[in-house]
């Protein structure tokens, strides 16, 4: 019939979200998404893996389906997009954790082949992260929120993380409320700070639509407004 619909969790609780679709080399279909962990009211990361004519993938996860908990008590992910690494042969799906008093932040978790988190992507297949943490000792802003929007995979695994990270009330002086922000991250879930090679020094680069980069514009020629992403693709193949 061409249609087919599919519980991600396998229960059929009418919850299920699908936020993104990647379309592998073989032409297998990978959806991902949000919905309820089984038998619980915990919400998690929803992956589904199809063939090409819409069955089920029972090579992944079992039945073609898994949903995977962001590891806190506190937050939930609202899943904003998924890369694949071919090199891998893995998913690394991005999303915003979202809770009751907690900030915002990005989580991520990376599925290997067999439907299961890759302990090789920061020692247990998850990593939570703020755009301002990076930068160790010298971060470039003041802690606050991170709202993730896109993850663009690169040949080698290693992947950009695109967002809109906000501003302190110091911050906010020079900058304005928000920015964008634009992370490299290393294959194995690292920043990608390596000295001498890595992205913009610390691993983060925030940048004002009005200005260029964040280091090298003087304050009196940035606009002092919001800045936020919504959208990001590589042109013409650049990474």
């Amino acid at each position: 019939t061409g249609y087919r619909e599919i519980d991600f969790n396998g229960g059929g609780a009418d919850d299920d979200a699908c936020e993104r679709l990647v379309i592998l080399p073989d032409q297998r279909i990978v959806l991902a998404g949000v919905a309820n962990l089984p038998g619980s009211a915990e919400s998690g990361f929803a992956l589904v893996r199809l063939h090409s004519n819409g069955n089920l993938d029972t090579t992944f996860h079992f039945d073609g389906r898994n949903v995977i908990n962001d590891d806190s008590m506190f937050t939930f992910p609202d899943v904003v997009d998924v890369g694949y690494d071919p090199t891998r042969h893995r998913l690394v799906v991005a999303a915003t954790a979202l809770g009751l008093s907690v900030a915002p932040g990005g989580t991520l978790v990376a599925v290997g082949d067999s439907g299961f988190l890759d302990p090789t992507f920061h020692s247990d297949g998850r990593r939570s992260l703020r755009f301002s943490e990076f930068g160790g000792g010298a971060p470039a802003r003041d802690p606050g929120a991170t709202w993730l929007r896109r993850l663009l995979m690169r040949p080698d695994g290693s992947f950009y993380l695109a967002g809109t990270h906000e501003n302190s009330s110091a911050d906010a002086a020079f900058y304005g409320p928000t920015d964008v922000a634009l992370a490299r991250l290393s294959p194995d879930g690292t920043d990608d700070s390596a000295p001498g090679a890595g992205f913009s020094g610390d691993g983060v680069a925030f940048f004002a639509y009005s200005g260029i980069g964040y280091r090298n514009v003087p304050t009196v020629e940035r606009a002092r407004v919001g800045d936020t992403l919504e959208d990001a693709i590589f042109y013409r193949g650049n990474v």
